[in-house]
């Protein structure tokens, strides 16, 4: 969706690396197009923020993130203290901690709330992923982003995205102006 030419090569080989669960359909794996977003950091000298730019919150999870084509990116964080208290799911589970058809409705439900306007949502795709980071086990939880086309959606069009705890809360998104 955004490319940054000198890390495209960078972020084709780590998003190689990772491992999928087919996306079933009736018990049948099924063919799906999704976008995962690569996040990149840079090692050495800490970032500095521009003159009266908001220092970001160092006990915020960033979950996801979306930059617009007008510069708007959306991001749905959470603390790191509610993240601390989510329930714990390990891949040895037999099941999630929440069934992707309550995710779906959750996500659903809290859409048409907050936007009357259209009178239907598809649901196009439902991730289960992973935050994981070994050296903060306080912090390893799994999450929900789920993505509807709403009424009328032709290729192209902006899908809505939904972020879903496994406590089955919904992570209020904001939006930051393009730096």
């Amino acid at each position: 969706m955004r490319s940054i030419p000198l890390l495209d090569q960078a972020a084709i080989d780590a998003v190689r690396q990772w491992e999928f669960t087919p996306t079933l359909l009736n018990g049948t794996p099924v063919p799906v197009v999704m976008t995962v977003t690569v996040n990149f950091t840079m090692q050495g000298a800490p970032y500095a923020p521009p003159m009266g730019a908001p220092t970001p919150a160092s006990s915020m999870i960033r979950l996801s993130s979306v930059r617009s084509q007008d510069g708007t990116t959306t991001v749905w964080e959470i603390t790191r203290e509610r993240a601390a208290a989510l329930p714990r799911w390990s891949i040895e589970s037999p099941e999630p901690p929440v069934s992707i058809g309550d995710v779906a409705r959750i996500a659903e439900a809290w859409l048409k709330a907050r936007s009357p306007d259209i009178q239907r949502f598809a649901l196009q795709n439902v991730t289960f992923a992973r935050n994981g980071r070994s050296s903060d086990p306080a912090i390893d939880f799994w999450h929900y982003q789920v993505l509807f086309f709403g009424d009328g959606a032709r290729p192209g069009d902006l899908l809505f995205r939904v972020v879903v705890l496994p406590d089955r809360t919904v992570v209020e998104p904001r939006t930051e102006p393009d730096r």
